[in-house]
C-alpha cells in the first residue's frame, strides 16, 4: 500500500490528479477487505470534493458503506481500534444517504415507483439505523435518532410493508416490544386492559419526543387497518389470522385510548371499538368503551 501512496503522492506534485484518482482507485479494487482501501477511499473523497465531482463523491461514499460497513469481511475481522475508526465515516454517509434516498421518495407520484423508492428509503434508513445503536456509537451521534426511527417506521408504511412499519411504531410509541412474546399473545394481554382515563405519564419527555411518540402510537391503529383490509372479504370471515388480526386491532385501539385518553381521535377510536364490540357480543368490552364515552362527553 505505501508504493500505491508514494505514487498517487508524487502524481499529485505533478497536478496529475486524474492519474493521482486511478491510482487510488486501483489499490482500492485490488484490496478491498484492507483497512488502507478504506484509508485510501478518503484519501479519493478528498480529491474529488477539492474538484467538485458531487457524483462521484456521492458514488464513493455509497461504496465505502456497502463495503467496509456492517457484516462485510473487513469490519467482522478488523480489531476495535479499526472498527472506531471506520465508524464515523459509515455513520455519516449513511446517514447522508438515508435522507437524500428518502426525500427523493417523496418526491414521486403516487405508485409502483413512490413504493419502490420508499423500500429503498426504509433499506437505506435501516443501514444507518444499525450503525446508529451499536454501543460504540453513542459517543458519535450528534443527534437523537427518534426522529430517523420515526422516518424508518413511515417509509415501511409508505412502501406498503406495513407489519414492518407496526413494530416500529410500537417500538417508538411504546418502548420495545417483547421478544418471547408472539404478537397474538400481546394482543390478548392487551385486550384485558381497560382503558384508562388518566393519560401517562409523559413530562420527562422532550416537546419532539412526546410528539412522535404520540404521532406513533396513532399510527399503530392505521397500519393495523391496513394490514386488516386485505381479509375483509367474506370469503375471509373464518380465517384464523383474520381474528388475530382483530384482536391486535382492539388492542392497538385501547392502547392509544389508555394513553392518550383527551386526544379527540380516542373517542373516535372508542366509538368505533364500540360497535365492533356489538357486533362480535363482545358485552365486556362494550361496557368499558361506553362508560369511556360517557365520560368523554361529561356523562
Amino acid at each position: 500500500h505505501v508504493l500505491f501512496d508514494n505514487l498517487a503522492k508524487f502524481l499529485l506534485k505533478q497536478d496529475l490528479q486524474h492519474d493521482a484518482e486511478l491510482t487510488y482507485q486501483a489499490y482500492i479494487d485490488l484490496a478491498k477487505d484492507n483497512i488502507w482501501s478504506a484509508r485510501y477511499s478518503l484519501a479519493l473523497l478528498e480529491l474529488y470534493q477539492r474538484q467538485g465531482k458531487f457524483a462521484s463523491m456521492h458514488n464513493l461514499k455509497n461504496d465505502y458503506i456497502a463495503q467496509y460497513g456492517l457484516n462485510r469481511h473487513l469490519w467482522a475481522q478488523a480489531p476495535i481500534e479499526q472498527q472506531q475508526e471506520l465508524l464515523p465515516h459509515l455513520l455519516s454517509f449513511s446517514d447522508e444517504h438515508s435522507r437524500r434516498v428518502y426525500a427523493n421518495a417523496q418526491q414521486q407520484l403516487a405508485g409502483t415507483n413512490r413504493i419502490n423508492a420508499f423500500k429503498d428509503a426504509a433499506n437505506a434508513l435501516d443501514t444507518y439505523l444499525q450503525l446508529a445503536k451499536l454501543p460504540q456509537a453513542t459517543q458519535l451521534l450528534t443527534k437523537d435518532i427518534l426522529t430517523d426511527e420515526y422516518l424508518y417506521a413511515d417509509a415501511n408504511f409508505e412502501a406498503q410493508q406495513f407489519r414492518q412499519a407496526l413494530t416500529s411504531y410500537k417500538a417508538i410509541a411504546y418502548g420495545e416490544p417483547s421478544a418471547e412474546k408472539l404478537p397474538e399473545q400481546q394482543s390478548e394481554q392487551q385486550a384485558d386492559k381497560k382503558p384508562e382515563l388518566t393519560a401517562s405519564n409523559q413530562e420527562q419527555l422532550t416537546p419532539e419526543h412526546a410528539r412522535l411518540k404520540k404521532q406513533s402510537a396513532y399510527a399503530t391503529t392505521v397500519a393495523i387497518r391496513q394490514i386488516l383490509q386485505p381479509l375483509q372479504n367474506k370469503a375471509d370471515i373464518e380465517n384464523p389470522q383474520r381474528q388475530l388480526i382483530l384482536d391486535e386491532r382492539l388492542a392497538l385501539d385501547k392502547q392509544f385510548i389508555a394513553h392518550y385518553p383527551t386526544d379527540k381521535r380516542a373517542l373516535e377510536l372508542a366509538t368505533h371499538a364500540s360497535q365492533y364490540s356489538f357486533e362480535m357480543k363482545n358485552y365486556q368490552d362494550l361496557s368499558q368503551f361506553t362508560e369511556f364515552i360517557l365520560v368523554a362527553h361529561g356523562v
